[in-house]
């Protein structure tokens, strides 16, 4: 007979055991400004590295030169998404390369559905209204307080939180047998993570940002119980694997036009898992009305990272043929069925972003429609999306919408373009010899 863990009665103690934390330097020496050049961080070698501890520092600068201080009037230039700075991430394992575009929108999708209230205490990895410093350094609050200045950004930040490969299972990888990895991490430019707070300055420049001090902070393992590392090498030796899952994402992107129509993708893949979408607006940068400035400020967001169901009347997913659900959505619909898919329906810890706090702002800012393929999984190691390996499968959404030309933010039918991301697990095996096979 067994028993639930709190009434056992033996203890198991692992032995030999120690962690240590470890900063790793950007390998490009000095500042980058405006994204222009690409962070890289190397892994320590031949150790037991831990990546849900995986930290990217910087201090963020942003440059208000070109600006015009003026009576009544304010410039501030703030971080949008939780620090949404990445275009791409690139992990490269021993030259098996795993590379995630489009990764600051798929994050905050994944951020927005899955950690909700939790988002509040990476205190250094979100976005901060209260601390900004004018342009003699002084220290000042709410902005809208302020008669004249230009207020910047001039702080610490951190970049956790991180998704696919930086996110997979076990989270303790180890270098001496996959080899050396290589993250790569491609920036935005400023203006599609950058949005200024409400001002009626005519004459302000364009946002600018400038990282400086940049390192890679995580714990590495070490294990000397005589058992750990020679059960490995029994394996490897054997011809077994050491093996490691990740999340992986392919995104697809209509044309740009009304929201009444159909967008279809395939993808062949060992397990895919879910497939997420909605439109977002042609012209990324930040909108200069009023009205969405307003929102952007109070909802930390941007044109970038807009996502709007905004007038949608229907919704109908189809799969291989087969329509997913049996019923076409309305909104309302859509928004039950997304929190069934991210599985925070009964969540009472999680839950979807503080953000998302009306129906019209989840409908014209957050909103995505679901289809999910994966079993549920209390526990890891499992994969248990719908296989597609040798015939590609077909997913394509349908859309129906009451009145486009009334759909804020930008009034007009051809500005909205529809995009769908499908989410599957890879997974990476290392053989013996540090011979790197990925399984998409």
């Amino acid at each position: 007979m067994s028993y639930p863990a709190n009434l056992r009665s033996r203890i198991q103690r692992l032995s030999n055991y120690s962690r240590n934390g470890v900063r790793v330097h950007n390998e490009q020496a000095g500042s980058i400004v405006d994204g222009a050049s690409p962070l890289k961080f190397t892994l320590p070698p031949n150790s037991l590295c831990d990546l849900s501890s995986c930290s990217i520092h910087a201090k963020i600068t942003t440059n208000t030169a070109g600006e015009t201080a003026t009576t009544g009037k304010f410039v501030s230039y703030n971080l949008a998404k939780n620090l949404g700075i990445i275009d791409r991430i690139t992990i490269d394992v021993n030259g098996q390369a795993i590379t995630i575009k489009n990764y600051s929108k798929i994050r905050d999708v994944l951020l927005n559905y899955t950690m909700g209230e939790a988002n509040k205490k990476f205190l250094y990895g979100n976005y901060d209204p209260t601390k900004r410093v004018n342009s003699d350094g002084t220290q000042v609050g709410v902005l809208q307080t302020l008669a004249v200045d230009l207020v910047k950004i001039d702080d610490y930040f951190t970049l956790d939180r991180f998704i696919s490969f930086l996110a997979g299972e076990p989270i303790y990888i180890p270098t001496s047998i996959v080899g050396q990895v290589q993250i790569i991490v491609e920036l935005l430019p400023p203006n599609k993570c950058m949005f200024k707070g409400v001002d009626t300055n005519a004459d302000s420049a364009a946002p600018t940002y400038t990282l400086s001090d940049i390192s890679m902070t995580l714990d590495k393992i070490s294990i000397d119980d005589g058992v750990y590392w020679q059960t490995h090498e029994q394996a490897l030796a054997s011809g077994m694997p050491f093996e490691f899952k990740f999340n992986n994402f392919h995104t697809i992107e209509g044309q740009a036009g009304s929201k009444t129509m159909t967008l279809r993708t395939e993808i062949q893949s060992g397990s895919v898992d879910m497939a997420f979408f909605s439109f977002h607006p042609v012209v990324e940068t930040q909108s200069t009305t009023a009205t969405e400035k307003a929102y952007n400020a109070a909802l930390n967001n941007h044109q970038y990272f807009q996502r709007s169901l905004g007038n949608i009347t229907g919704v109908q997913w189809s799969v291989n043929g087969e329509q997913r659900p049996q019923y076409k959505m309305k909104l309302h619909e859509v928004y039950n069925n997304a929190l069934t898919d991210f599985e925070i329906k009964l969540d009472r810890d999680g839950g979807i972003s503080e953000k998302i706090a009306t129906k019209y702002v989840w409908e014209h800012y957050f909103a995505v429609a679901t289809c999910k393929f994966s079993h549920p999984m209390d526990g890891s190691g499992w994969v248990s999306g719908t296989s597609s390996e040798g015939v590609p499968l077909s997913i394509s959404i349908t859309t129906d919408c009451s009145n486009d030309t009334s759909v804020t933010p930008l009034g007009d039918a051809t500005q909205w373009v529809p995009e769908m991301t499908v989410m599957s697990t890879n997974v990476l095996q290392a053989y013996a010899g540090r011979n790197i096979v990925l399984i998409k």
